[in-house]
């Protein structure tokens, strides 16, 4: 493979590393050296295309780009290399042992009625707010059973005007079907066995 910094010619396990110490403008004595064909007399150059010469343009950019990139990666690991070199020469931190302090008995007896006066809120408004959802609790089912007494008023009204309207209608009134009348309630008939 060609390295596409100096032109060389490397194997291509070794073209990577060739390529790092090319960027860093280092060259190692074993490299091989360039193979040069013989050098021949390029052609009397032809008028270029214009759409292959913006295309070569195109990828020298694109080459410049990939050059400045890669140098700019070598920069930072070798930045990076460094802060981890520093990083190790840090210092140890120390940890000094916790001093406790003593109170006195004015000092604790202060705390716990403190803490007494803050469980004492605490429950207080526990209670309140316990209050609060029981008083919600009891309008909410106050409202269910009015529902429920207007539903068994209407059901005892409607029950009452289905009775009258009973007692009312002639219960031996026929029913008018296509044109035929048939009497409202049907009584069988049995017929005698005969033997």
């Amino acid at each position: 493979m060609d390295c596409p910094i100096c032109g060389k010619k490397f194997p291509a396990d070794k073209i990577d590393n060739h390529v790092n110490r090319c960027l860093d403008g280092q060259m190692d004595e074993d490299e091989p050296k360039e193979q040069k064909p013989e050098e021949k007399e390029p052609p009397p150059a032809e008028p270029m295309n214009p759409k292959l010469a913006e295309e070569a343009r195109k990828q020298q950019e694109m080459f410049e780009f990939w050059l400045k990139k890669r140098a700019q990666e070598v920069e930072d690991s070798k930045f990076a290399a460094n802060l981890n070199v520093e990083e190790k020469k840090a210092p140890p931190v120390i940890v000094q042992p916790k001093v406790e302090i003593k109170k006195s008995p004015d000092q604790i007896l202060a705390e716990k009625l403190w803490k007494e006066e803050q469980d004492e809120q605490k429950k207080k408004e526990r209670e309140a707010s316990l209050q609060l959802i029981r008083e919600q609790v009891k309008r909410e089912a106050d409202a269910k059973i009015a529902e429920a007494e207007r539903e068994k008023l209407d059901l005892e009204r409607r029950l009452r005007e289905a009775r009258a309207e009973l007692e009312t209608t002639d219960t031996h009134a026929a029913i008018n079907l296509e044109g035929t009348e048939l009497p409202k309630t049907w009584t069988p008939q049995t017929i005698p066995f005969s033997r």
